[in-house]
């Protein structure tokens, strides 16, 4: 997998919501979106990510969160970069 691998700022919403357990019909409310376009950018996401199906998605973010989750100051968890 190449580090070049990046995802759209709502695809890293849409994910972080999966990883957390929640189904498409509760991201869609969550993000005010409709259920077709998460399972749309779903699609995208384990396009992206070259994987087998949507059911690899959770276990494959778990494993690479450098990927997806934003970065953040290892001291004050603040989202990166910000100022000092």
């Amino acid at each position: 997998m190449s580090k070049s691998l990046r995802f759209a700022p709502r695809e890293r919403q849409i994910l972080t919501l999966r990883v957390a357990g929640n189904a498409p019909k509760e991201i869609a409310a969550v993000l005010q979106i409709r259920v077709g376009t998460v399972n749309s950018r779903i699609f995208g996401i384990v396009t992206k990510a070259k994987l087998g199906s949507r059911y690899e998605l959770v276990t494959w973010a778990l494993a690479h969160p450098e990927y997806w989750r934003e970065p953040t100051c290892p001291y004050c968890q603040a989202k990166l970069p910000h100022a000092a």
